[in-house]
Order: structure tokens, then sequence, then C-alpha cells
């Protein structure tokens, strides 16, 4: 009897906190996937396709925007849906981090930590396609439709085992 009143104390002392993440992390993913089905994801798109813009322009690759197209003078132009934007990885992120053993302080440090890194990782994506649809038209699809596809796949997850491991290394587990 004692070890499930242990049990239950410590459920008790650690939920509210995991909770609030997980509410949090449930809603995130929740909203996203109704404002992707509407037509309400213009400002992540838009907001996508400005940073590709702004950035390839430190590079020195001049391109223009209109709305989600970015066009070049070479004549290669893209648009920048809703599957091109941080989105959907950074909500399945958030979810599996909100789902996973650790202390509220490390979750949020890691969600903090993966909205920046999923944002510099989609913005050298797209704007690797972009210099490779002014470059090096013919790969384009193989690194659209293959290559990149894989790595946004891949960043969230070697993300998440990265931060679960960090969180268990300092807890001691």
């Amino acid at each position: 009897m004692r070890d499930v009143a242990t049990i239950s104390h410590v459920a008790a002392t650690t939920w509210p906190a995991r909770s609030r993440f997980t509410a949090l992390a449930l809603g995130t993913c929740g909203f996203f996937a109704l404002w992707a089905a509407s037509l309400e994801s213009v400002w992540l798109t838009h907001s996508t396709a400005e940073l590709s813009r702004t950035t390839l322009e430190w590079f020195g690759l001049h391109v223009t925007r209109n709305g989600m197209q970015l066009q070049h003078a070479s004549g290669f132009h893209c648009s920048v849906g809703i599957e091109c934007t941080i989105g959907l990885p950074l909500a399945a992120f958030w979810l599996a981090l909100a789902l996973a053993p650790g202390t509220s302080k490390t979750r949020w440090r890691g969600a903090l930590l993966g909205l920046i890194i999923l944002v510099v990782a989609n913005t050298v994506r797209v704007n690797h396609l972009v210099w490779l649809g002014v470059h090096l038209p013919a790969q384009f699809d193989l690194w659209h439709r293959g290559v990149w596809r894989m790595l946004m796949i891949g960043v969230p997850l070697l993300l998440f085992a990265w931060v679960t491991r960090c969180a268990q290394t300092r807890t001691g587990d």
C-alpha cells in the first residue's frame, strides 16, 4: 500500500508542470493542423519566403518575392507552400518533447532550441533549393523530393534524441 501512496504523490507533484507543457504542445499541433488546412497559413509561408529571400540576398543571389513566389532573373521560380515551412516538423518535435521524460525547464529549453534549429535548417533548405533551381536545375527535383525531405524528417528526430539524452544526463538517469 505504501508504494501506491508514493507513486500517487510523485505523480501529483510532477504532473502539473508536465501537463502545462503537454497542453501547449498538443494545442500547437492542433492549431497548426487546423491552420494548415485553412487558407490562414499565408503568414507562415510568406515569412518563410521573405526569410529565404533576405538570406539569399546576403549571399549574393538576387531573387524577388511576390507573395509566396520566389523568382530569379534566370527564369527560375518556385512557390513556398505550407509544407515548405517549419510548422509540421516543429509541431511534431514539440509533441514528442511534451511526452518525453524530463523536467519542465528542460522541455522549455528544448522547445526553444528546437525552434531555432528548425528555422535555420529550413532556411538553409529553401535557400539551397533556390540555388539549385538557378544553377543546377536538373538536380532540383532530386533534392526537393528526396534528400531534403528525408533530412527535414531526420533533423527533428535527431534533435529530440539529443535533447532527451541531455535531459537524462543532467538528471542522472
